[in-house]
C-alpha cells in the first residue's frame, strides 16, 4: 500500500488536471517536518482520491497547500488533518 508524500523534509509539488487521477492507497501527507513543504493542485476536472482506512495530513510541521478548482475534486476515505502539529 502506497501512499503519496510531498514535501517530506523537502520541497515537493503535483498538478492534477484534464481529468487526470491519482489514486493513493496508504497514508499521504503534504508538507511533513519542519523543512517540508508540499502543493497540490487539483483542477479542470482533475480528481487525487486516498482509498483505504489510512489519514491525510496536510501540514505536518511544515507547510501544506491543498488547492483545488474548476471542478477538481479531493476524496478521502477517513479522515483529513489540516495544520498537524502547527504552532505560531
Amino acid at each position: 500500500n502506497l501512499g503519496t508524500n510531498l514535501g517530506y523534509d523537502g520541497h515537493g509539488e503535483m498538478n492534477i488536471n484534464n481529468e487526470g487521477l491519482v489514486v493513493s492507497n496508504g497514508g499521504s501527507s503534504l508538507g511533513y517536518g519542519e523543512t517540508g513543504v508540499g502543493n497540490v493542485s487539483i483542477t479542470t476536472g482533475g480528481m487525487w482520491e486516498v482509498n483505504k482506512n489510512v489519514y491525510t495530513t496536510i501540514g505536518v510541521a511544515g507547510v501544506g497547500n491543498l488547492n483545488i478548482s474548476d471542478g477538481g475534486k479531493f476524496v478521502s476515505q477517513n479522515i483529513t488533518f489540516l495544520g498537524d502539529k502547527a504552532s505560531g
